[in-house]
């Protein structure tokens, strides 16, 4: 096998599937179903329809990009009501009939948002436009093992050796998430699991929690478990990153961290500088 299959083969084999609801490589995938005692051309029709089945969700995500609503107007005013034509008939288009429809998706949202519209321009709105946002999402990702951990960067307090890092003030996950990269080994993700971290923001200093996205601050470190060569044995790995520092960020709606910035590279034998 040349240089450039045997690499193609890994990569395919490390990328993030859904395996039973569970976010695990294809590699891991296939030795849980030979534990099972599944066959090797059953194993082989699984990976067939399962690598059918993305590419039919990735199609699909294209053709159709989540919408949002963007408050241009207040439906709620007497004089934005569509009179009826003499014909008794509501004119085409009326945007009371938009107001019924868009007002489905959350409606006490809209008002909200209606409100801080009026408050911060000082004059009622005039009308509702659905926009759409780009859905564009990567579809592969490069596995490196659980997410045990991050080390939340402290002032003054000096980085400790991997077999101390719960001394120092860090966010701990279920082994349920994945610390994944990119292709190109540029941006680190952390995918699937329990990523809620709603419970610890009010211990957090300057954490604004009225916004959407957060931003945690500095990492100073990120534990994870991961099966390297030689051995291929679960090991708990710890990185400390070096400056410029990457950030850690919070979708407080999606719930969902994400790693923002750093200097650091995916490459062998780890995360390096």
């Amino acid at each position: 096998m040349t240089q450039r299959k045997a690499n193609a083969k890994s990569g395919y084999l490390a990328e993030i599937i859904n395996f039973g609801g569970e976010p695990m490589s294809r590699a891991r995938a296939i030795s849980e179903m030979e534990k099972g005692g599944a066959k090797r051309e059953e194993i082989d029709r699984w990976l067939q329809g399962n690598d059918l089945a993305r590419k039919i969700q990735a199609r699909k995500a294209a053709m159709k990009n989540p919408a949002e609503l963007v408050i241009f107007g207040n439906p709620r005013r007497k004089n934005t009501t569509p009179k009826a034509s003499s014909g008794g008939k509501r004119r085409r288009g009326s945007l009371a009939g938009r107001r019924r429809r868009v007002s489905k998706k959350n409606p006490e949202e809209l008002d909200r948002a209606v409100e801080l519209y009026e408050q911060f321009h000082g004059k009622d709105a005039q009308s509702v436009v659905e926009k759409q946002r780009s859905a564009a999402m990567r579809t592969a990702y490069t596995a490196l093992g659980p997410l045990l951990a991050v080390g939340l960067f402290t002032p003054g307090l000096a980085v400790p050796s991997p077999d101390h890092w719960e001394e120092y003030p860090h966010l701990k996950f279920e082994k349920d998430v994945i610390l994944a990269s990119n292709a190109e080994g540029t941006q680190l993700y952390a995918i699937g699991g329990n990523q809620d971290c709603s419970g610890c923001l009010q211990d957090l200093p300057d954490v604004d929690t009225a916004k959407d996205l957060l931003d945690l601050g500095a990492l100073a470190f990120v534990v994870y478990l991961a099966r390297k060569a030689p051995t291929f044995e679960p090991v708990e790995w710890m990185h400390d990153f070096e400056k410029p520092l990457p950030s850690l960020g919070y979708d407080q709606v999606k719930r969902e961290i994400f790693f923002v910035g750093g200097a650091y590279t995916v490459e062998a034998p780890g995360i390096i500088h």
